[in-house]
């Protein structure tokens, strides 16, 4: 997939304070800003790839935090989750690759700062919101929960047994013990709506149906 991006405009606020996104992604193409996610187009939250191959978070009235570890393995998937509750005093952001926190912190979003969708637009895969800077490969098993910051257990597992994954980039490598592979999408949504539900603008995103690309699914299938 190339120059290709997604966009929904919310018919609701939802819950701007606390949210999740997690998706399955896999790069194609390295050295450029590439957006991951963004929750509205003037103060809410951004998560990008940079032009180094890094990812970092902040919003488009503040400065970013960026990630000390790079990501420029385009041959295999790995899951990003971000996790946002802006009430809390610690850790108001969390952003996960396959299972591990890469950025935690304050910075950039303030207590109480509402930074979720509004009844604007939300973007997936652009950085620009005009198809100008997209990430470059694909996606599936992309979840938007509204009102919830969720762990990453509830999406993914390391699978039991010998293997290996690779956490890092071609020149420093992290090994870390057993596989980050995901829960079945069935699995997921029950937890997500045994823990309260998707929200007002939640949503599930499968992309992995040949015969129905990009169905939407919230609590009921609905295309």
């Amino acid at each position: 997939m190339a120059n290709e991006y997604l966009t929904r405009t919310s018919t609701s606020s939802g819950n701007r304070k606390v949210f999740t996104w997690s998706g399955w992604v896999k790069r194609n193409a390295l050295g450029n800003f590439q957006g991951i996610f963004s929750s509205v187009e003037s103060d809410g939250v951004l998560l990008v790839f940079t032009d180094t191959d890094k990812i970092r978070i902040g919003t488009r009235s503040s400065d970013f935090e960026v990630s000390s570890a790079t990501f420029r393995d385009v041959g295999s998937w790995m899951h990003i989750l971000l996790a946002i509750d802006t009430s809390l005093s610690s850790g108001r952001y969390k952003v996960y690759v396959n299972g591990n926190t890469i950025l935690s912190g304050v910075t950039n979003v303030s207590v109480n700062d509402n930074v979720g969708p509004t009844n604007s637009q939300t973007t997936i895969f652009d950085y620009s919101y005009s198809g100008g800077q997209t990430v470059e490969g694909g996606a599936f098993d992309v979840f938007f929960v509204d009102g919830q910051a969720l762990e990453p257990d509830v999406f993914g597992f390391y699978k039991d047994g010998d293997g290996y994954m690779s956490s890092g980039n071609t020149n420093s490598t992290d090994f870390k013990p057993g596989q980050w592979m995901p829960h079945a999408p069935s699995k997921i949504k029950k937890d997500i709506n045994r823990r309260g539900g998707f929200g007002a603008n939640g949503f599930y995103l499968p992309m992995n149906d040949n015969s129905n690309p990009g169905a939407d699914f919230h609590c009921d299938p609905n295309s």
